[in-house]
């Protein structure tokens, strides 16, 4: 059913070039860039390119030309696997390029393109998640993603942390929320992440709120960072709760079993930095 699925979008793409001028193939590709770094607020040249012109490189310097993108050089250079030595924000031309083209309301306040907006102290991190966003849907493994731009203001629920991105799978249409993991959490702070993974995708009952996710994707790096969490949210696993005293130090406060539902909504994924 899957494979039908994906070439069934396959094909819808062709039909939708089909008869188009190489001028007009153009405009759309450089509307798919904006678009993307309009709704992440910022990316790489080298995701831009990707998610604009799968296999080839091009668009993004083009945009830049045309003074529709600004970059900003990253600390350090781009030295470290994962960081790019670049980014790139829509300049004020750019964004009304994209909003020009958008409903009302899809509609987002954009930061200014002088780069205070960019979360330098965690860019690995978000340029993967945009990384692995965009080789998804060059794959149809996903048809649709939201970023936190997006999620921003949109409550997760109580006990619920604001996933990194939230797919759309292709196969069945489940909304998947995103956590990626790139450095291994103390146990606490593993014990409260796996409560808010069951609380996030609890299928809901009478005495709790169905989760506002029908899954979630841990995606690492690390085979032992995915191995930690797998080992918590096995069913059956014991998770320790915690609660902040008035000390303000949080100490253990019972504990619960990892429930049997969990096995069919959490996902593991290993990645690549690149």
């Amino acid at each position: 059913m899957r494979e039908v699925q994906m070439q069934a979008l396959r094909a819808a793409r062709e039909a939708a070039l089909a008869g188009r001028t190489s001028r007009e193939v153009g405009r759309e590709k450089d509307l798919a860039a904006l678009r993307w770094v309009y709704r992440w607020g910022w990316s790489s040249p080298a995701v831009v390119d990707l998610v604009a012109s799968p296999g080839r490189r091009g668009v993004c310097a083009r945009l830049r030309k045309r003074g529709l993108l600004v970059a900003h050089p990253t600390p350090g250079g781009g030295g470290l696997k994962g960081v790019p030595a670049e980014v790139v924000l829509l300049s004020e031309d750019g964004v009304a390029e994209v909003e020009a083209e958008l409903p009302e309301s899809a509609i987002l306040p954009y930061p200014p393109s002088d780069g205070r907006a960019v979360p330098w102290h965690q860019i690995r991190h978000d340029t993967l998640v945009q990384l692995w966003t965009a080789r998804k849907l060059a794959a149809d493994t996903i048809i649709a993603y939201n970023t936190p731009r997006e999620l921003m203001g949109r409550p997760s629920g109580n006990g619920v942390k604001q996933p990194d991105a939230v797919w759309r799978l292709a196969d069945d249409g489940l909304a998947v929320a995103v956590e990626l993991e790139l450095t291994a959490k103390k146990d606490r702070e593993l014990h409260q992440a796996a409560l808010a993974i069951i609380t996030a995708v609890h299928p809901g009952s009478d005495t709790k709120a169905k989760g506002p996710y029908d899954a979630v994707a841990i995606l690492s790096h690390s085979q032992a960072l995915l191995d930690r969490y797998r080992r918590l949210l096995t069913p059956g696993a014991t998770i320790t709760k915690y609660e902040r005293g008035r000390d303000r130090h949080y100490k253990a406060a019972g504990a619960v079993k990892c429930p049997d539902w969990i096995r069919e909504r959490v996902l593991f994924e290993k990645v690549t930095l690149w």
